[in-house]
């Protein structure tokens, strides 16, 4: 992400863990803000920085040191550093926590006077324990990509998507001057973002137009094994596409549903390198990346 200074005069104080929150400030640092992460002793550590996890899934360190980059970590003590908590929380213009039992106990010790407080939570009573998983199976459209896989999707897309949600209205309070406790909950912002791009109605069709369904928009392997993702979706990229591939097929012939299409551009991609292939895409529009 470009880096910039538009929150330059903002300081965040995150006490989050895990993806959601870290992933929010993350953003807003990207901004310009000045974020301080404060991290507690166990068991509310940030569990993606955890040697425990990191059998389980070593990605997670990774993960935390992405999301955390150009961040002030500390770390702090409940009962014993009061004090000097409170200072970071008068100097900041914004503190992320999550909506905890703990986190409850921990903010009657402080005043949040003239700050826009913003509590994350997974969800309401009964949803209040949700995984990333649990809140994208909430969304119709999930049953689709059941359909096609029996693995959940390789991204957490759930608390992306309400990371970025986050970041966005803390902006929002920001602008509004709105101070007090804002309360978001994953289990209702994720499905409506969502919902906006709901397909549950095409069901029981396993392929549509953004999971393959026509040659012009899916994957494709080069002789090297590179990955080449073509989105020659419109006819004029497709047309430029043909030109470039020396490929006798005909503007229809993107939206072929048959095998046909799709195996002439695999067999033609297959006798060329990634490097070659970037040799005859350089400095044409024809919507064709290589991984």
């Amino acid at each position: 992400m470009r880096k910039n200074n538009l929150l330059s005069e903002i300081t965040i104080l995150d006490l989050t863990y895990r993806l959601p929150g870290p992933f929010a400030s993350k953003v807003l640092a990207d901004l310009g803000a000045k974020v301080i992460k404060l991290e507690s002793p166990a068991p509310f550590d940030d569990p993606f920085n955890s040697d425990e996890i990191e059998r389980i899934a070593p990605n997670f360190k990774d993960w935390y040191i992405n999301l955390n980059e150009g961040k002030e970590i500390q770390h702090f003590s409940q009962s014993d550093e009061i004090d000097s908590i409170q200072t970071l929380i008068t100097s900041s213009d914004v503190i992320l926590i999550p909506k905890s039992k703990y986190f409850k106990e921990f903010k009657e010790n402080f005043s949040i006077k003239d700050k826009i407080m913003i509590e994350l939570a997974a969800g309401k009573d009964e949803q209040s324990s949700l995984h990333d998983l649990n809140v994208l199976a909430l969304n119709k459209s999930f049953a689709t990509h059941a359909e096609m896989s029996d693995f959940p999707p390789y991204l957490p897309f759930g608390g992306i998507a309400f990371a970025q949600y986050i970041s966005t209205y803390i902006v929002s309070a920001l602008l509004r001057r709105d101070y007090g406790t804002h309360t978001l909950y994953m289990s209702e912002i994720v499905p409506e973002l969502f919902s906006y791009l709901d397909y549950s109605s095409l069901n029981p069709q396993k392929r549509v137009l953004h999971t393959g369904l026509y040659p012009a928009y899916g994957l494709y392997r080069s002789k090297d094994g590179k990955v080449l993702a073509l989105a020659a979706m419109e006819e004029k990229f497709w047309m430029r596409f043909l030109e470039c591939f020396k490929l006798a097929l005909s503007a229809e012939d993107r939206f072929d549903t048959t095998s046909r299409t799709r195996q002439i551009l695999e067999k033609r991609f297959s006798k060329l390198t990634s490097n070659e292939i970037q040799e005859i895409i350089m400095n044409r529009e024809i919507c064709l990346t290589i991984n």
